[in-house]
């Protein structure tokens, strides 16, 4: 919020190659929250990470990983 007083923090997962109106999605989705005045958005890019129920570390430029490093 601008004004200070309280706020909140959505975070939208998108895929890189995923596209809308011709626009890469994470693109039209921070045009669309400009144009509707939200005080600030940010599109980053994941390089590693994994959910909750994956087996599967999964990277940028690699095909994903399985498992724990060793000794984990």
């Amino acid at each position: 919020m601008i004004d200070g007083d309280s706020g909140s923090l959505t975070r939208v997962f998108v895929g890189e190659a995923e596209r809308h109106e011709g626009l890469p999605l994470y693109e039209w989705i921070v045009r669309q929250a400009r144009a509707r005045g939200l005080a600030g958005a940010t599109a980053s890019l994941a390089m590693m990470g994994y959910g909750a129920s994956s087996l599967e570390i999964h990277t940028k430029d690699r095909a994903p990983l399985r498992g724990s490093p060793a000794g984990d």
